[in-house]
C-alpha cells in the first residue's frame, strides 16, 4: 500500500471508527487540526498470513494488506507521495513485542484465518505514520459465526473452508467434537468466540453435505488416449469416446496419444468432466524368458505361450533388475508393464531364475518304471534267475 493509498484510507477510517468501533476502540484525538496526532483504531479479520505479509478484511469488507518488509521492519521509513510540499514517512508495527493483555503475544506471520485483529493508526504532527497490530481484548460474549465446508478433521480441531479462500480452524474439545461424528465434506455453520489468536468453536451444526471441488463423486475409467494437451484429454474406452478438461496442466503432463490410462473424473454442474488425476493401466505377466538384451525383454506368456515383448522405460525408470542386465534365456519372470504408444514398458521384473530342472526330474522317473518285471527275480535264491533279480533291483530304484 503506498503511502498516498494510506492517507485516503486514514480519512476514511476516522469515519469508520467513530461509527463502527466498539466502546474503547473509537478514534482518539482530534482529526483536521495541524500539528494534532491523530489516531484511529479499528477492527478486522485476518484472511491470510503468510511469509510475504499479511491479508485483513475489515469490518465494511475492504481488503488491507500489510507486507512482511514492512512488519518485519518497524523503524524503516518507507517514502511516498508528497502532500502539502512535504514527504510523508510511515512505519508499521506489528512484532511478537506488541500485547493486548498480559501474557497475549501476537505473532502476525503465524496468525489463523478468521483471528479478529485491532489495528491502530497513528499520524503523528511531522506526517509520519505508525500502524500497530494487537490483539484485542475479547470475551466468550462476542460470538460470532462462519459457515462453510470441513476440510479436516483432527482430535481436538477441525478446519472448514468458508469459500473465500481463507481456511478457518476451530478448536473444540476432544469428546464435544467426536460427538459430532463430523467428517470432510460436511457443510457446517460455526457458532465461536476468539481467546487471544485461537478461534473456539462453541457450537456446530451440520446443515448437509458438499457435492462439489474436492468433495464431487468421483469416477474411473480405463482407455487409450486419442488426444491430450494441457488442458484436457481424449480417450477411447469400453463406453466409447470420452473427453474430460483438466483444471492443472501437471495432471496431463507426460501422456501422450496411445497410452493406456485409468482417469479419475467427476461432472461439473454443466456437464463437463472434469478429470482429477491421470495414471497409466497397470499389468502383470509371467512367462518364460525367450530372448533379452539390456533394453528388450521377451517371454512366452505362461497362459496363453505366444511371445509378448517389453522394453526399458525410455523415461529412464529404475527396474528391480537394473533394466534387464541379469536376466538369461530360460529364466521364469513376473513383469509388471504399462502401455504406451511406444509398446509395452517393464516397471518391473522379478526373476525365480531357471525354470528347466523340473522337467529333467520327471524323465529320470519314467525310465525307472520299466524295470518293474525284474523285480519278480528278487524272490530267486541264486542263479540267473537273481541275475535277473539285480537287473530289476536297477528298474525299482528308478
Amino acid at each position: 500500500m503506498t503511502r498516498q493509498r494510506l492517507a485516503i484510507l486514514t480519512a476514511s477510517l476516522a469515519l469508520v471508527g467513530a461509527v463502527n468501533a466498539p466502546a474503547g476502540l473509537a478514534h482518539a484525538g482530534h482529526h483536521g487540526h495541524h500539528g494534532v496526532t491523530h489516531t484511529i483504531k479499528f477492527l478486522a479479520k485476518v484472511v491470510r498470513s503468510s511469509s510475504s505479509g499479511l491479508l485483513v478484511r475489515n469490518q465494511q469488507g475492504k481488503m488491507l494488506w500489510f507486507a512482511a518488509s514492512e512488519i518485519a521492519h518497524p523503524t524503516k521509513h518507507h517514502q511516498s507521495a508528497s502532500r502539502s510540499h512535504h514527504r510523508r514517512h510511515a512505519t508499521r508495527v506489528a512484532d511478537a513485542s506488541q500485547t493486548t493483555a498480559p501474557g497475549v503475544t501476537i505473532n502476525i506471520v503465524g496468525l489463523q484465518p478468521g483471528v479478529t485483529v485491532l489495528i491502530t493508526e497513528t499520524i503523528a504532527p511531522d506526517g509520519s505514520i505508525t500502524i500497530t497490530i494487537t490483539l484485542p481484548t475479547l470475551t466468550k460474549s462476542v460470538e460470532q459465526t462462519a459457515s462453510g465446508v470441513v476440510t479436516q478433521v483432527d482430535d481436538a480441531d477441525f478446519v472448514i473452508d468458508p469459500g473465500d479462500g481463507s481456511p478457518m480452524q476451530f478448536d473444540m474439545a476432544a469428546n464435544t467434537l467426536n460427538d459430532l461424528n463430523l467428517s470432510t465434506c460436511d457443510t457446517v455453520t460455526v457458532t465461536y468466540h476468539q481467546d487471544a489468536g485461537v478461534l473456539i468453536a462453541d457450537n456446530v451444526v451440520i446443515t448437509g453435505s458438499s457435492t462439489t471441488g474436492d468433495c464431487a463423486q468421483s469416477y474411473d475409467v480405463d482407455g487409450t488416449i486419442t488426444e491430450v494437451s494441457g488442458s484436457g484429454l481424449s480417450i477411447q474406452s469400453d463406453q466409447g469416446s470420452m473427453s474430460f478438461v483438466v483444471d492443472d496442466p501437471d495432471i496431463t503432463e507426460g501422456f501422450n496419444v496411445g497410452d493406456v490410462v485409468d482417469v479419475t473424473y467427476s461432472q461439473d454442474s454443466n456437464g463437463n468432466l472434469d478429470a482429477s488425476d491421470v495414471e497409466y493401466v497397470e499389468g502383470d505377466d509371467q512367462g518364460i524368458v525367450a530372448s533379452v538384451t539390456p533394453t528388450k525383454l521377451t517371454i512366452a506368456d505362461a497362459t496363453t505361450g505366444e511371445p509378448d515383448v517389453f522394453i526399458a522405460d525410455p523415461g529412464g525408470i529404475q527396474l528391480s533388475t537394473d533394466a534387464f542386465t541379469g536376466i538369461n534365456v530360460g529364466d521364469r519372470v513376473d513383469v509388471c508393464f504399462h502401455t504406451t504408444a511406444a509398446g509395452l514398458i517393464a516397471d518391473d521384473v522379478t526373476d525365480s531364475g531357471p525354470s528347466g530342472s523340473g522337467h529333467q526330474g520327471g524323465n529320470s522317473g519314467s525310465t525307472g518304471s520299466t524295470g518293474t518285471t525284474g523285480s519278480t527275480g528278487s524272490t530267486g535264491s541264486t542263479g540267473s534267475t537273481g541275475s535277473t533279480g539285480s537287473s530289476g533291483s536297477t528298474g525299482s530304484h528308478g
